[in-house]
């Protein structure tokens, strides 16, 4: 018998947000389930029925492949908070890329959509 009895406990984790600064509360599920950039990645393309991983990651630059990886890269960045040239080894480019797509999103957020 263990001198530590077997118990189930639900921590809620704290996890900050890089743009804002403030903190949230998170439960262990939602936190494990946003950790992967490829989860992330098949939650947001659930939204487009004609995108692919594949076709995001190719070299098409038809505007709505490249609204969609904005969108991810943005997602990435802010939500996930992971690094430009993690989001730049998964979605297959080079990190300066990726902060061109993400200023150009912050830029067209401002100006109001677009």
């Amino acid at each position: 018998m263990s001198l530590y009895p077997q118990t189930q406990l639900n921590f809620t984790l704290i996890q900050t947000n890089r743009v804002d600064g403030f903190m949230r509360l998170v439960s262990p599920l939602e936190y494990r389930a946003r950790d992967s950039m490829a989860d992330a990645a098949r939650h947001l393309l659930e939204k487009y029925p004609d995108a692919t991983l594949h076709l995001v990651r190719s070299d098409v630059r038809a505007r709505w492949l490249v609204r969609i990886r904005m969108e991810m890269v943005v997602h990435f960045r802010d939500a996930l908070g992971k690094t430009y040239p993690q989001i730049a080894r998964f979605m297959r480019r080079d990190h300066t890329s990726i902060l061109h797509l993400y200023r150009k999103a912050k830029a067209q957020a401002l100006e109001g959509g677009a």
